[in-house]
């Protein structure tokens, strides 16, 4: 099998590829938060229930990357993953003119389960298409910047 080698020109844009649909999940993802408040005053709801725009995209995504993994094995771990960066960025889109906030919610719980493509997939890609002696490297940058996301 023809790997990736670190040093070269694939070696790096893949993980700036990586970086950046890790980055584009994360902002996806959490981009609701700050809206939290107008949800609440544009929706007549309490902030308890705004912040469910929040919770349930992200259990939708814990328990959808549980089954995606299965699906990359069929589909391919790379068509997977831009699958879900393209689905989940259109979704996102759409949700900002969903006229009711039920239709928010569904439309946050579709988005989820499309998020949890590139988390599930992203280490076992590296791992099968970087060489053994880079893996550890590579993944150490894919880790280092998901914790430098989540730390913030």
């Amino acid at each position: 099998m023809d790997y990736i080698k670190q040093g070269t020109k694939s070696f790096y844009l893949a993980l700036l590829a990586l970086f950046a649909g890790g980055f584009n999940t994360f902002a996806i993802l959490y981009d609701i938060q700050p809206l939290m408040p107008d949800l609440s005053n544009d929706f007549h709801i309490s902030p308890t229930l705004a912040s469910l725009s929040l919770s349930l995209t992200t259990v939708a995504m814990a328990v959808s990357m549980l089954f995606v993994s299965s699906l990359s094995d069929s589909w391919g771990r790379k068509p997977v993953m831009i699958c879900s960066l393209f689905a989940a960025s259109i979704l996102a889109n759409l949700t900002a003119v969903t006229p009711s906030f039920h239709g928010l919610l569904v439309l946050r719980v579709i988005l989820g389960i499309a998020l949890a493509g590139l988390p599930a997939i992203a280490m076992t890609y590296l791992s099968e298409e970087i060489e053994p002696g880079a893996l550890g490297v590579a993944m150490g940058i894919y880790i280092k910047t998901i914790n430098l996301r989540i730390c913030q």
